[in-house]
């Protein structure tokens, strides 16, 4: 089954498509984290405790 040929302006167009999809996911993404950062913040601030590890621990030598 072959593909079909695109001209020029139709792969531009679905390019442009794909890009914008991507451009969603990205949001989507970005406001998950800040979702769930805030969500850590409030937990860490009203239960008192430390949920993130604070520490920047170096990666074990191999």
């Amino acid at each position: 089954m072959e593909k079909k040929q695109l001209t020029p302006e139709e792969e531009q167009a679905q390019l442009q498509l794909r890009i914008k999809q991507l451009e969603k996911e990205l949001e989507h993404a970005n406001l998950q984290k800040l979702a769930l950062n805030t969500l850590i913040d409030i937990a860490e601030k009203s239960e008192g405790i430390q949920i993130r590890n604070r520490k920047k621990t170096k990666p074990p030598k191999s």
